[in-house]
């Protein structure tokens, strides 16, 4: 029987040894759960089966968005007149077609081609302004934002006049799904005097802005997904090779060569990316089989392997630190 009777007076007695032994074995099944690596996405797939999702104005769709990163799927087209402000770095993928990246570097108005299979780290606190074609799709992978940190959308003077990086309107707030928080304060600008004459707009504009833009800074050029892959085939030294090493994002890769199997744990959430061939990622007594275009994460603080299938398989990993 499961019943167990108190002593007189003990009100805070323990459950019977049978219930113990259950509410343990849930309890553990709960950990290994949370401990495992998140179900694959092939994203390419993803975005084609969400592709209403991916509408104009923004053609933005969040794919990962509960843990550290936040992960988007961006089709096309768009004609975008808004600057994104961001407190962290923004790794983007151009998977279909090309795309530009319209930003303000060191207060002047430049254009950044990304081409089809290029990759690019954009340092923080850049304004932005991505501009996609028609059947184009992009990976763009940012982190969760911090609980003081607001991100900025602001709408300049027209490109190529002397007044180019006047500030005609501009809102902050806290962001948790750019996707869908993007779309009312592109209308809001639509409709206000600063798109209708080409004048900031009273109280719109702030004298000091709650976030100060990098005006320093020398954004680097992308670079071909296929020779970051080369240069990682080409490292043989037995360790993660690094791809990206921003201010605060850590990119390495994995191959058969570099690391394949050896156990690691970081303190914060990682993003999985399988660049080329097969892997698992096993957690536990657990895996996930991974395949070429396919994304998945591991929790904060989980112990996890890559296992690369063959000599093909590089495994791209995101941690921040």
């Amino acid at each position: 029987s499961l019943e167990q009777r108190s002593p007189p007076g003990d009100t805070h007695s323990s459950p019977p040894p049978l219930l113990s032994g259950l509410l343990r074995a849930a309890g553990g099944a709960r950990r290994r759960a949370r401990a495992m690596a998140t179900e694959p996405i092939h994203f390419v797939e993803w975005a084609k089966q969400n592709a209403a999702r991916l509408a104009p104005p923004v053609c933005n769709a969040m794919v990962y968005g509960q843990g550290d990163w936040l992960v988007m799927a961006v089709g096309g087209p768009n004609a975008r007149e808004d600057f994104h402000i961001n407190e962290g770095e923004e790794f983007f993928y151009q998977l279909k077609g090309d795309m530009v990246l319209e930003i303000l570097e060191q207060g002047k108005r430049k254009n950044v081609p990304i081409r089809e299979g290029e990759v690019f780290l954009l340092p923080a606190r850049v304004p932005h302004s991505p501009q996609r074609g028609p059947g184009t799709i992009g990976l763009v992978a940012e982190r969760k934002r911090k609980a003081e940190e607001l991100d900025g959308l602001r709408f300049y003077g027209k490109a190529g006049s002397d007044h180019e990086a006047q500030v005609l309107y501009e809102q902050w707030w806290h962001c948790q799904d750019l996707g869908k928080e993007l779309k009312p304060i592109i209308e809001d600008y639509f409709a206000s005097d600063a798109k209708a004459k080409g004048v900031p707009v009273p109280g719109k504009v702030l004298d000091k802005p709650p976030v100060a833009t990098d005006d320093k800074v020398v954004v680097p050029a992308p670079e071909p997904l296929a020779d970051k892959l080369a240069a990682v085939c080409a490292a043989a030294d037995g360790s993660r090779a690094e791809v990206f090493r921003g201010a605060e994002f850590q990119v390495r890769a994995l191959t058969s060569r570099c690391c394949g199997g050896e156990r690691v744990s970081r303190a914060g959430e990682v993003l999985i990316m399988q660049a080329a061939g097969a892997a698992r990622v096993v957690t536990g007594d657990a895996a996930v089989a991974m395949r070429e275009g396919t994304l998945s994460t591991v929790p904060p603080a989980t112990e996890y392997a890559i296992l690369p299938d063959g000599d093909e398989a590089i495994t791209w990993e995101f941690f921040m630190e």
